[in-house]
């Protein structure tokens, strides 16, 4: 009985632990009047390209900002966060352009630190990439997210040994792919961006609520709870 009680006690304050371990290196949230920040690297936004999104009342009563492939945010003290020791990608958004296999030109980043890593959509489905050696090594995909309705996108990036990476991706709380690579993370000085890639053709199209990093990789059960 009381050997029960202990599992318990520590399963509930190792729960307890995660928790509250769980703090963001940064994150965004458009769900009111004004931009909720959080996390060491976040900083006021300063929208480049001159085009900042609309934030307003959707009709179901909740907040989110409208980018129409105009904008994005680029965050130079991020330089310093990496995906090393692993990390987790999150973002609550909605794509209200459909895909069109014969537009070269429709893709979709919502984080991107060039050479590391990065998370969208392109043609193909939810785009997941992990650079390792110096250069992208995965560019895996998931099924397509649903366009016109929000969507909560997550990959979880974990360190299985020495130059060994495993990672997972989910839409909506259910794990969608996952795999594993081997290869040297190499950090680099790029800046991080939210809401483009490598030039115009990647910037976002449609609604955000939310967007957040984690410096560590969170365990599914946290993240299908996001």
């Amino acid at each position: 009985m009381k050997q029960a009680i202990a599992l318990t006690i520590a399963t509930l304050l190792a729960a307890l632990w995660q928790a509250n371990a769980a703090e963001p290196a940064l994150a965004y949230t458009f769900s009111g009047k004004e931009i909720g920040m959080k996390g060491q690297y976040a900083v006021a936004p300063q929208w480049l390209l001159g085009k900042t999104p609309l934030i307003r009342v959707l009709d179901d009563g909740s907040w989110a900002a409208g980018l129409k492939r105009r904008t994005y945010l680029e965050l130079p003290d991020a330089r310093a966060l990496h995906g090393d020791a692993g990390l987790t990608l999150f973002a609550e958004v909605r794509f209200n352009q459909p895909v069109d296999d014969k537009d070269n030109k429709l893709y979709d980043m919502i984080i991107f630190k060039d050479k590391e890593f990065l998370l969208g959509r392109s043609q193909k489905g939810l785009y997941f990439n992990l650079a390792l050696n110096g250069d992208w090594a995965l560019r895996i995909n998931a099924p397509q997210p649903p366009v016109g309705q929000f969507v909560k996108l997550a990959v979880v990036l974990a360190k299985a040994a020495e130059e060994q990476y495993t990672y997972k991706l989910f839409i909506d709380g259910k794990e969608v792919a996952k795999g594993e690579s081997k290869g040297k993370y190499i950090a680099t000085d790029n800046p991080l961006r939210l809401f483009i890639g490598w030039g115009k053709q990647w910037l976002f199209g449609g609604d955000v609520r939310q967007v957040a990093i984690y410096a560590e990789p969170l365990s599914d059960d946290v993240v299908t709870k996001f």
